[in-house]
């Protein structure tokens, strides 16, 4: 296979070195758009996760607002107990039961 030597008259640069030359300046007029591409792509990446979390913040307090699993609380302080029932109605709320 021939090689062509010159591109023009007194180049003195194969067709390979232009090629070369060539894709070496496409490349770098494309480093930038690469990096904003990564960039893009980390923020995707963060709001996904912030998406993530927010979505197990709202199933949290979803199932906080199902009162209705709580049936009865009990306490107990210096030996004497307190037994107190409610039902799913009941509205939270913080009592003090005193015991003489």
């Amino acid at each position: 296979m021939s090689n062509v030597t010159s591109l023009g008259v007194g180049s003195g640069m194969t067709i390979d070195q232009w090629l070369g030359s060539i894709k070496a300046n496409e490349n770098q007029r494309l480093r930038p758009l690469k990096q904003k591409q990564q960039k893009y792509n980390q923020k995707i990446s963060a709001y996904g996760s912030l998406r993530a979390q927010l979505d197990k913040l709202q199933q949290a307090s979803e199932s906080l607002m199902k009162f209705d699993k709580i049936s009865t609380t009990s306490v107990s302080k210096n030996h004497k107990t307190v037994t107190v029932s409610s039902d799913e109605k009941a509205v939270a709320v913080s009592y003090e039961v005193k015991v003489e």
